[in-house]
């Protein structure tokens, strides 16, 4: 199931905003230039399946958090979502420009 979901992200992705805008904002990976899509595309996959490994991960030593479970890099964050049982049920993927929170 977890490689389905991530299958289905990667389809539905909008790699090509997503570069455009990383180009527009010279946003450099690392100093080696603006990464490509298809580098892009890696670095998602590697990104979704920490999330959903460490979702499992930490289920183990706190059985009734379901998520979301979140690793971020490079402007992108990952989530995973587990089940009450333990599987994997969403993953989602995000390249952040900006973010703002506030809690009071």
């Amino acid at each position: 199931m977890k490689n389905k979901l991530i299958k289905h992200v990667l389809e539905q992705f909008d790699w090509e905003k997503t570069h455009k805008a990383m180009v527009a904002l010279e946003w450099e990976w690392r100093g080696e230039g603006v990464p490509s899509i298809s580098q892009l595309q890696s670095r998602a996959v590697e990104l979704l399946n920490f999330a959903c490994t460490e979702a499992k991960t930490y289920r183990t030593t706190a059985p009734d958090y379901v998520g979301p479970f979140t690793v971020g890099t490079g402007g992108f964050e990952a989530h995973a979502w587990l089940t009450d049982d333990g599987k994997i049920e969403g993953v989602r993927l995000s390249f952040m420009v900006a973010s703002w929170d506030e809690w009071r």
